[in-house]
């Protein structure tokens, strides 16, 4: 009987140290890889919301009226300021289009309307067209985006999702109409 009692201690302890050794072997490196996929995924999307955020607030800016009042130092630096901000749109719009591509979003309709309107953003603020006209434009159409990239992304994406995807295709749409009734800008 103590041999009985023995052999399967002893039985179930190397099943154990097998299934153990087993997987994190065969499992545990798929799993991790996984999970970085899904991280990177996710700082991804999360560098998505950041861009379009930071072109609103420097089109929200460029867009100010430049004030009467300043002295001809503060008037250029006011000046100065603006063309901070339109660097600052043209070069998040290129970290907008890397991030969209590196989110890995599975639908169209979400990652064709976000790459244009990061091209056409950079196009408008490297235009010839008013400070103000470049910043209404971006404001009008990119405001949807944000709303329709968070309702998206949400954790719950059926209808949503395609909501989203609608209102970020019209306001690209919207864009394009504003950009073709003006000037011949991109």
């Amino acid at each position: 009987m103590p041999d009985l009692v023995s052999s399967t201690v002893i039985v179930s302890a190397l099943t154990s140290a097998a299934v153990a050794l087993g997987v994190d072997w065969t499992v545990k490196p798929r799993l991790e890889a996984r999970k970085e996929r899904l991280l990177a995924a996710h700082r991804a999307r999360s560098t998505v919301l950041r861009c379009l955020t930071i072109i609103l607030v420097a089109a929200a800016k460029l867009g100010t009226e430049t004030p009467g009042t300043l002295t001809a130092d503060a008037r250029k630096m006011w000046l100065a300021e603006l063309d901070a901000a339109k660097e600052t749109i043209a070069a998040t719009s290129r970290d907008l289009e890397q991030a969209v591509l590196d989110a890995g979003i599975p639908f169209e309709r979400i990652l064709v309307p976000l790459t244009r309107f990061a091209n056409q953003s950079r196009g408008l603020v490297l235009g010839d067209r008013r400070n103000h006209e470049k910043a209404e434009l971006i404001l009008a159409s990119g405001a949807p985006l944000l709303e329709a990239w968070r309702a998206a992304m949400r954790p719950l994406f059926g209808i949503r999702a395609v909501r989203g995807g609608s209102k970020l295709v019209e306001a690209v749409a919207a864009l394009d109409r504003a950009v073709a009734a003006g000037q011949s800008d991109p």
